[in-house]
């Protein structure tokens, strides 16, 4: 799912599996750490001994991932100006530098790791991820890149929600994408885009019956102190044609 290539004008250089960015550093310069490389050592052992790499140099990186229809799309496309590297030994390889974008994308670790998990059919545990974190904004963000905004949402004859693990309404829109439209959805990143995604598949016909939503375990919500955030998902449901079945 996740290719990440890297080339010097119009050459070629390496393909890899995996980047990542070192996420402290002192100065403005900035270290990737090249993960997988695919092309033979002899290629880019060649460029760096005949300086078709050196320091002043500059990198293109292009990242690309596939959707859920299968095409391919951009993640980040960005150059490094090179101020240092390393000799290259084994599948990874680093270089330095100062970062240049003319795509006005910002690089975003999170992103590529959750692109890197999906890709070995793995996923993030969301309970783990402290409210706040930058980590499910860029959940949300893969879930838009992979499967784009979605015009219906899956038949069920009821949607339920365990309000026992929504601390946030963050929380509740990852549950609410995985209850109506599947592995990978996307559903909203915040109050409003959810209310937008709802619009979206209310004037594509698809609310016209009404569904059935059912909240439990409301009695725990009271006992974490997170009541007021089933008012708020209430709130923003009620134009539309839910019927809403409280369990304690």
């Amino acid at each position: 799912m996740l290719k990440v290539s890297l080339s010097i004008g119009n050459h070629k250089l390496i393909d890899c599996q995996y980047v990542y960015l070192e996420p402290f550093a002192s100065d403005s310069l900035r270290k990737f750490t090249f993960y997988g490389i695919k092309s033979s050592n002899k290629d880019l052992l060649y460029a760096i001994e005949t300086c078709e790499i050196s320091a002043n140099d500059s990198i293109e990186v292009k990242i690309q991932s596939q959707k859920k229809t299968k095409k391919r799309f951009l993640v980040n496309k960005f150059k490094i100006y090179i101020n240092d590297f390393e000799v290259f030994k084994g599948n990874s390889w680093w270089v330095s530098g100062l970062i240049y974008d003319d795509h006005f994308e910002a690089y975003q670790q999170g992103v590529i790791d959750i692109l890197n998990l999906w890709k070995k059919n793995e996923d993030l545990n969301w309970a783990e991820i402290p409210n706040g974190s930058s980590l499910k904004s860029n959940y949300f963000q893969c879930c838009f890149l992979y499967s784009s905004l979605s015009t219906n949402i899956v038949k069920r004859d009821y949607y339920k929600f365990d309000m026992s693990l929504i601390q946030s309404f963050e929380d509740f829109i990852y549950f609410a994408s995985k209850e109506f439209t599947g592995d990978k959805g996307y559903f909203g990143r915040d109050r409003y885009t959810f209310k937008d995604c709802l619009l979206e598949v209310y004037h594509n016909g698809d609310l016209k019956e009404q569904r059935q939503i059912v909240f439990f375990n409301i009695k725990k919500m009271k006992d974490l102190g997170t009541v007021e955030i089933l008012s708020e998902i209430k709130e923003v449901l009620r134009p539309f044609n839910f019927s809403i079945k409280e369990l304690r």
